[in-house]
């Protein structure tokens, strides 16, 4: 059975870095296997670190980014 990919916009990608995150959202992104970003939201989550830098240490969420170019 293959995993359905979901496309998260910037809404969804900013609950990581919220100081308590939507408890709903974090359970639903639980469930997710496989996790796409498109380059509108990648550019958006740009422009926020660089206007408004966030120091949240990720070690440990355990999301792991993957290079949509390299095969997997």
């Amino acid at each position: 059975m293959n995993a359905a990919v979901v496309l998260a916009n910037t809404t969804v990608i900013s609950e990581f870095v919220k100081k308590t995150p939507d408890a709903q959202v974090m359970r639903w992104l639980q469930s997710v296997q496989l996790m796409a970003v498109s380059v509108i939201t990648l550019e958006e989550a740009h422009f926020g670190l660089a206007w408004k830098p966030n120091m949240r240490d990720f070690q440990g969420c355990g999301m792991q980014l993957v290079n949509p170019f390299e095969r997997i």
